[in-house]
């Protein structure tokens, strides 16, 4: 690890081809307290590891009187290729592109073109179940184009539909894009309520979709309790299964909330300090997220100010950036990335076509741990609670007037231009 000011501590802990726990020792252990060189290194001769191994991994640093984790991270090792022939790989892959490399796809939204984006018109289930109906009706504030950029913003059901529409309400969904039929109409019954936030998703399902290739997108993310950007690469086909067995790629992505951290260990930081890049592969309720991050623990948030992500996509992997920076990369273990799911095929479900979908999403049971706070309150809801939508609803008192400020346009995802290059 670099060298880098205010740091007094570098623990590092990991297992080869096993998984390893959050508080585990692991095969490799160690603690160094200065740098050597520039660098902090852990050295450990005794551990061998074959050609297509993997470490899995995860680091400890006590930085200016604080302390952080980085979990749930992978590499795999292949003595053909050096950290430095990487670079050289991917700088090689950079410098074809920009001298060769086929633009395939710009949109710098000065108009919304409603012939490449389409919207998602549904009430979703599985296998994410927010908190969100994705609606088509001409909201003003909903979907907008202004200035030559894209602006998504989250609405309340029950200031457009009137008080208790969320609890006593039906929603039928004209043009709905799903088969499921509780996708598109529903009835609000007990417990059972109405999807309590309007929001939008568009994608190019039906218009553009490319496999491998370098994604920029330049946006600034939403700002509020419980919000997330929905910036994603999604299948066209559903090649390996429905959902998550099929893949999605998460091109960058930031949670809304100021403060918000695991109840027992505040040094794990979920909140908008930290940008999340990888993948999410896999069958309910096995789903399986390979993550990359970058954390600001004291620096400006990811929602403050706008953003380039850039997603560099071959049959190897992914390699993801920010502002030019690298972040890291997810690569397949020696046995794909589910094993024993693709009928040995190493590189499926990522080797179809995938298309863009950009959306505004609002809680759900997947981008919010179970076990966190939010400025000193309990996230309102369990993942696994079937009253989870009414249980968030129900605390809105808590989490609505961070939505408020501004008018509420720091809620709003702002996407300035997006690129897709062949290599």
């Amino acid at each position: 690890m670099h060298d880098a000011p205010g740091l007094r501590i570098f623990g590092f802990h990991a297992n080869v081809n096993k998984a390893i726990r959050p508080t585990e020792n692991g095969d490799i252990s160690g603690n160094v307290y200065s740098a050597q060189n520039g660098r902090w290194t852990i050295e450990d001769l005794t551990v061998k590891i074959q050609t297509g191994g993997v470490l899995n991994y995860w680091i400890y640093v006590q930085a200016d009187g604080a302390s952080y984790k980085k979990i749930d991270q992978t590499w795999t090792y292949s003595p053909f290729v050096s950290q430095e022939s990487t670079s050289n790989a991917e700088l090689g892959v950079e410098n074809e592109i920009s001298a060769g490399g086929q633009l395939l796809f710009e949109d710098d939204f000065d108009t919304l073109n409603e012939s490449l984006w389409a919207r998602e018109i549904k009430m979703p289930l599985s296998p994410d179940y927010e908190f969100s109906v994705y609606h088509n009706e001409n909201h003003q504030m909903l979907v907008r184009n202004v200035r030559g950029q894209l602006l998504l913003r989250p609405i309340i059901l029950e200031d457009s539909y009137g008080e208790n529409a969320t609890a006593y309400g039906r929603l039928r969904l004209n043009g709905c894009t799903s088969n499921n039929d509780l996708e598109c109409t529903r009835r609000a019954l007990s417990y059972s309520i109405l999807p309590p936030i309007i929001s939008a998703r568009l994608t190019t399902k039906n218009s553009f979709a490319f496999r491998y290739g370098k994604i920029e997108v330049r946006a600034k993310f939403p700002h509020g309790d419980w919000l997330y950007p929905e910036m994603w690469l999604e299948p066209k086909y559903s090649t390996y299964g429905q959902h998550y067995m099929s893949g999605r790629v998460l091109l960058g992505q930031t949670r809304g909330n100021d403060y918000l951290v695991d109840a027992s260990d505040p040094s794990m930081i979920y909140d908008n300090r930290r940008l999340d890049f990888g993948v999410r592969v896999g069958a309910s309720p096995h789903i399986q997220e390979k993550l990359v991050s970058k954390i600001n623990a004291f620096g400006p948030r990811w929602s403050q100010d706008f953003h380039v992500f850039t997603t560099l996509w071959g049959n190897n992997g992914f390699t993801f950036s920010v502002d030019g920076e690298k972040v890291g990369y997810v690569r397949p273990g020696p046995m794909g990335w589910v094993p024993g799911a693709y009928q040995g095929k190493n590189t499926a479900p990522f080797d179809q076509e995938f298309y863009i979908t950009l959306g505004v999403g609002t809680g759900g049971v997947r981008v919010f741990p179970d076990g966190t706070k939010s400025e000193e309150r309990p996230k309102p809801w369990s993942n696994m609670d079937p009253k989870s939508m009414l249980r968030f609803w129900n605390a809105r008192e808590q989490w609505l007037p961070s939505w408020r400020r501004n008018n509420g346009e720091k809620t709003t995802f702002v996407i300035d231009y997006i690129r897709v290059w062949s290599f």
